[in-house]
């Protein structure tokens, strides 16, 4: 079972996540840029849940949060600081999900986005947050994870196959220079592997 990051934000990240979601959400419809909601939720809603849940995640990082309110589309939430033996920061897409037993999803649009080394869970509700684990970029964006949850194909990863999120600063250099090999080299077990062990 994978060791959760638990984290409450304050009434003031409370305030700047409704801020961002209100700039990003209009900013974003403004220009035309499409919604690519994997639920029934209120989008507004799913914006203001994704933008505390990067909030939350960065904390729990030490790591300064993207407070801009330009354009999405696609790149990455937050980059986590480099590591000594890497040239530049892990680039990283905070997911969020309400439920403590939903899986780590993503769109096909994500199959061309090069920009982006790993994922991170983030479940909870406003205030209060889990940060979950993460899986490489490669890991969840492959063919093998495409499943169709009712609103068209998705990638998907089951939670028990994330790792521990402490693991994540010491793969950075792993990530960034082999996403094929840096498992192996860091000796690093799945949470899966963590249970059945």
């Amino acid at each position: 079972m994978l060791t959760c990051d638990r984290v409450t934000l304050t009434r003031a990240e409370e305030r700047l996540a409704s801020y961002l979601a209100e700039a990003r959400y209009t900013e974003n419809r403004k220009r035309g840029i499409p919604d690519n909601l994997r639920s029934p939720r209120d989008p507004l809603e799913a914006e203001r849940e994704g933008i505390s849940a990067e909030l939350a995640f960065c904390r729990s990082q030490n790591i300064y949060p993207d407070l801009s309110n330009s354009i999405r589309r696609g790149g990455f939430d937050c980059v986590l600081q480099p590591h000594p033996h890497s040239a530049r920061g892990l680039r990283l897409d905070v997911k969020s999900v309400r439920e403590s037993w939903k899986d780590l999803i993503t769109t096909p649009n994500k199959k061309h986005e090069q920009r982006v080394d790993a994922f991170v869970l983030v479940c909870g509700k406003t205030p209060h947050y889990e940060v979950v684990g993460w899986t490489p970029f490669a890991d969840l964006v492959n063919d093998a994870r495409l499943v169709d949850l009712g609103y068209g194909p998705t990638y998907l990863m089951p939670r028990n196959n994330l790792f521990p999120i402490g693991t994540l600063y010491d793969a950075t250099p792993h990530l960034i220079d082999d996403q094929e090999s840096w498992a192996s080299a860091l000796h690093v077990p799945s949470a899966h592997e963590v249970a059945d062990a």
